[in-house]
């Protein structure tokens, strides 16, 4: 997790204890430091540590480095878990707000949601660590619930649920704007928070920024560096240098100058008011990062910034806090979908589903009436009926989703270690095995069975239907397996595919196996064959389980369309990207490339626009 959560420090453009200097103070406290007191960013957690109630609200104005303080205490309490207290302390996992409805959903059982679905853990273990105080939630972005034309009604019912008796006193930490915390601490009273500490994040000073740009200058020199230099120099309270007062505006500038000939920073440093000061460096970010594909001599150019502009624009309307029944400012990926429209991408999908579902009924009944080599009239007017009803059935399931939630693969359940998975994958294995040969049994000599079979032949035939089937169990479930929980964005349809490519594989083996088994028990009883030559000739084993494989594919192919619905959904949409041109036909590449190159940044396993001010200004862009 500390690894991970350093690698979205960088992405913000921050060095964990190296840059800008920022400052805070108190504003409410419950601890042994009195109100009022300033530190600095590397004493947050001291500060934290001297607490009463472990609660702490980290406020500030848009850009002034909320995430970041955040991150560099997570970081800390990371640090400080892995030495001698790791049992004692509980592990700090940050969470976009935003994609919490506290109408729906009480923040316990929402929490235990979250951690499972970005870590890859079983509900029933993430319940359990979240019941006992093991984890401490660092609630990122507690202002972005509501747009800010509206009173924050959403916030407002998250904290109510904060203050209740069984979460009152829990260890948490929340950071927010400050117009947000003023509205609400007027709503609730003390910091809305309640028993929670409160430390501001500072403006920074003209000094602070005369620094900082100075420590550029003197690695990159230019006539660029000084012109901006010279424009805070002659007036450090204006508004160019006000809007340069926090880290957000402060990064894009030194971004801007990086990129830039030294000509082109006169329509920087002439702008007049805050907006335009905004708009060139915000309209800089896009062109910067696609002329560095460019710059790195291994890559090509993926993207032009057309194309980046249109694509980032359409990401930012559509998931605009407030406004997006998908989404509140945070997106996955298994909801880009939607960016293809909802009505299409839906009816594409029920199109798919329902001839995938046609055709997989009807090879069912088809397959075994050709390799048997009987009249196939009969199978194919059953294989029509039964074929239509199942598309119109996988048709309506394809359709009706309307948000369609990814899959965690079967494996994501067994992940205490080596030998607890292959104990728990035995069992289950062996179990159902050991069920479906005493079925087998039981079926094959019950006396309404056509030819019902001797009992050492049955039991021959069962055994070997139940071992295969315990084998294949055993080995899918533990072989793909994994130790530790992963945090990764880009798995979540990738995940969802497997998890149905993997149920229906194994579901296909299993009946491959029966229908060999049973074949070869068929003609061992007519005396055609020997039952023992099904262990002594593999060549005919494989040729036998050709000959079911049909009915096998057809079968796993059901499978799939019940279970990866997320990742058809995804897979739909990204055919109607490609006919179209509204977003990339290939997203998860294009939006982690957009992460690197510093426009987007990532949350748990949800994308998030760099900042707020940034989304909502590509929003309003034409």
């Amino acid at each position: 997790m500390a690894k991970t959560e350093k690698r979205r420090l960088g992405e913000l453009g921050v060095a964990r204890g190296k840059g800008i200097g920022l400052r805070w103070n108190t504003l409410v406290d419950t601890g042994t430091v009195g109100s009022g007191e300033f530190g600095s960013l590397a004493g947050v957690r001291a500060y934290f540590d001297g607490l009463q109630d472990p609660r702490l609200m980290i406020v500030g104005g848009p850009g002034s480095g909320k995430t970041v303080a955040a991150l560099n205490l997570m970081l800390d309490l990371l640090d400080q878990r892995a030495g001698t207290e790791r049992d004692r302390l509980p592990v700090p996992v940050r969470l976009n707000a935003s994609s919490w409805d506290p109408d729906s959903n009480s923040f316990e059982e929402w929490l235990a949601q979250r951690i499972a679905q970005d870590y890859s853990l079983g509900l029933r273990v993430t319940r359990e660590l979240v019941g006992t105080d093991r984890i401490l939630p660092v609630l990122d972005g507690l202002d972005e619930m509501d747009s800010d034309s509206r009173e924050p009604a959403r916030a407002r019912a998250a904290l109510d649920q904060l203050n209740e008796v069984h979460w009152l006193g829990r260890p948490i930490i929340v950071t927010a704007r400050m117009d947000a915390y003023r509205k609400l601490s007027e709503l609730h009273g003390e910091s809305g928070l309640y028993e929670a500490s409160v430390i501001a994040l500072q403006a920074l000073t003209a000094q602070q920024i005369a620094d900082y740009l100075k420590s550029w200058h003197d690695v990159n020199g230019g006539q660029k560096w000084t012109s901006v230099q010279g424009k805070l120099e002659a007036d450090p309270d204006g508004i160019f240098a006000q809007t340069l007062r926090t880290p957000w505006m402060l990064g894009l500038t030194i971004q801007f100058l990086k990129h830039k000939r030294a000509g082109d920073t006169a329509v920087l440093t002439e702008a007049t008011t805050r907006e335009a000061i905004e708009d060139v460096l915000f309209s800089a970010l896009i062109p910067s990062a696609v002329a560095a594909q460019l710059r790195d001599a291994h890559s090509r150019q993926k993207y032009t910034c057309g194309e980046v502009s249109a694509w980032m624009r359409a990401l930012a309307r559509h998931f605009a806090p407030g406004t997006s029944v998908v989404g509140r400012g945070d997106f996955a990926l298994d909801q880009i979908w939607s960016l293809a429209g909802d009505l299409r991408c839906r009816l594409l999908h029920a199109v798919v589903a329902a001839v995938t579902g046609f055709g997989a009924v009807f090879t069912f009944f088809i397959a075994p009436a050709v390799w048997a080599g009987i009249d196939v009239a009969p199978a194919t007017r059953d294989g029509l009926v039964i074929g239509t009803l199942c598309a119109l059935v996988c048709g309506f399931r394809g359709y009706w989703p309307s948000r369609p939630s990814s899959r965690k693969a079967l494996w994501r359940t067994y992940k205490t270690g080596d030998v607890k998975r292959w104990v728990k994958a035995s069992v289950v294995g062996v179990g159902a095995g050991f069920a479906l040969a005493i079925c087998g049994f039981l079926a094959s000599r019950h006396p309404a069975a056509p030819n019902p079979l001797p009992p050492r032949d049955a039991a021959e035939g069962a055994g070997l239907v139940g071992t295969l089937t315990a084998l294949v169990l055993i080995f899918g479930i533990s072989l793909t397996g994994h130790r530790q929980p992963r945090l990764d964005e880009k798995r979540i349809i990738r995940d969802d595919a497997r998890a149905a490519v993997y149920v229906g594989v194994i579901t296909w083996l299993m009946l491959v196996s029966i229908v060999t088994v049973l074949a070869f028990v068929k003609k061992s009883s007519e005396g055609d064959l020997p039952l023992s030559l099904l262990a002594l000739s593999p060549l005919l084993v494989i040729l036998m389980a050709l000959a079911g494989a049909p009915m096998g594919i057809a079968l796993g192919a059901l499978i799939f369309l019940a279970r990866a619905k997320a990742s058809i959904r995804y897979g739909c949409a990204r055919a109607l990207f490609t006919v179209g041109s509204g977003f990339a036909s290939s997203p998860a590449p294009f939006l982690d490339w957009a992460r690197g190159s510093g426009l987007l940044r990532v949350t748990g396993a949800a994308y998030q626009f760099r900042h707020q001010s940034y989304q909502e200004w590509l929003a309003a862009q034409p």
